[in-house]
């Protein structure tokens, strides 16, 4: 018994040998001879669609279109609201077809969307789909008209720079297109995008003012652009000379427009931006106005004087309907207009800023803002 208690720590290390032997012959079997070696790697090419569109086709619904990927079995068409954080998927179409997809809208209300178009790759081994481009674009058409045209407004030139309403009225007209189309996704009809106007084959003076209202036929919203003039003189001031107490901007409706809740928005935000911003660039001293209502548009002939008159939005009644031939014109058409007369060109120290390249930028950005928030559109141009 003594030598067996003897030989115990030898045979306590053998057993503790032979214990550590096994665990690691038991790992082995475990894990495998050696590491595992990784499975070799697949490189596949991104395919992406490019050169996405999307416009309004009518006021329910927006057509998108791409170009075509020859590497593409198909294609599927994405959509999201522009606060929205995924994406949804509105429906698949097969390559070798038309390239184009029609989103029908739950409604005519404004509507802004941002699409894009996914490849679905017809060799996925080789190729994989990869991140194309984004369009935007609204249910939304505006007409844009800017007023006049050369030769027929009058001009002015003070220390070597002319005024012209018509060219004045083409820069503001020109620049709100572009906001409107690269900024929201507003698609825009201009009347005219030059020195001259040419609507149903009538050129300048050969066609009625009425015209310009009847191309705007088909679209949502018709915007003429001008400046404003006093023909008289006021208070035996100059007619290009009158006092800074007349300038304030004016926005007019036509029947249609005045009971029209969004569009009596817009002349709002137009009028009420316009003012404060003639106050802050010092070409206005009356900045207070108040906003009008449905129901409730002064008409322009029981308006108090200009340096006593207490709105900016109003509707002006003729012989044959809405007094002014543009407004008359789109309201035939069924569409609601508004011409903004943005300030008096008769006062000089707005013709100074116009001519100094001031007003015009300031003015259409105004002008697209009234539109786009009264919708409740914001810029998408980041996401594009």
């Amino acid at each position: 018994m003594k030598r067996f208690f003897k030989r115990l720590p030898a045979v306590i290390l053998t057993l503790t040998a032979l214990l550590s032997l096994c665990a690691t012959a038991l790992a082995d079997d475990m894990v495998g001879p050696g590491p595992v070696a990784p499975l070799p790697s697949i490189n596949r090419t991104e395919v992406a669609v490019s050169q996405v569109e999307a416009w309004r086709e009518t006021a329910g619904s927006i057509r998108v279109t791409w170009q075509a990927v020859p590497q593409a079995a198909g294609y599927i068409v994405m959509r999201k609201a522009p606060d929205e954080k995924g994406w949804r998927c509105l429906g698949k179409v097969d390559a070798g077809g038309e390239t184009s997809f029609l989103d029908v809208l739950a409604s005519t209300a404004p509507q802004q969307y941002l699409y894009r178009v996914d490849v679905l790759p017809a060799d996925r081994d080789k190729y994989v789909s990869g991140a194309g481009d984004v369009a935007a674009a609204t249910n939304l058409l505006v007409c844009v008209d800017p007023g006049h045209y050369l030769g027929s407004s009058g001009a002015c030139t003070d220390g070597g720079k002319t005024y012209r309403e018509c060219e004045f009225v083409l820069d503001v007209g020109l620049r709100l297109r572009d906001i409107l189309e690269d900024r929201y996704g507003i698609q825009v009809r201009m009347t005219r995008e030059d020195e001259k106007i040419e609507l149903f084959g009538l050129v300048n003076g050969q066609s009625e003012v009425e015209d310009r209202g009847l191309f705007s036929e088909g679209c949502d919203l018709f915007i003429s652009l001008h400046t404003n003039a006093k023909g008289n003189p006021v208070r035996g001031c100059d007619p290009w000379y009158q006092p800074l107490y007349i300038n304030k901007p004016t926005v007019i409706l036509n029947t249609l427009a005045c009971s029209d809740p969004l569009v009596v928005d817009m002349a709002n935000r137009a009028g009420l931006s316009l003012a404060a911003e003639n106050y802050r660039l010092g070409i206005e001293n009356q900045p207070n106005y108040g906003p009008v209502t449905v129901g409730a548009i002064p008409h322009m002939g029981d308006k108090a004087d200009p340096d006593t008159a207490p709105g900016l939005v109003c509707w002006r009644k003729g012989n044959r309907g809405d007094y002014y031939g543009v407004l008359r014109g789109s309201n035939a058409v069924g569409v609601p207009g508004m011409i903004i007369e943005h300030a008096y060109h008769t006062v000089l120290a707005m013709r100074r800023l116009a001519n100094d390249g001031v007003l015009a930028p300031l003015y259409a950005e105004i002008d697209a803002r009234s539109v786009a928030e009264a919708c409740g559109f914001v810029d998408v141009s980041a996401c594009t």
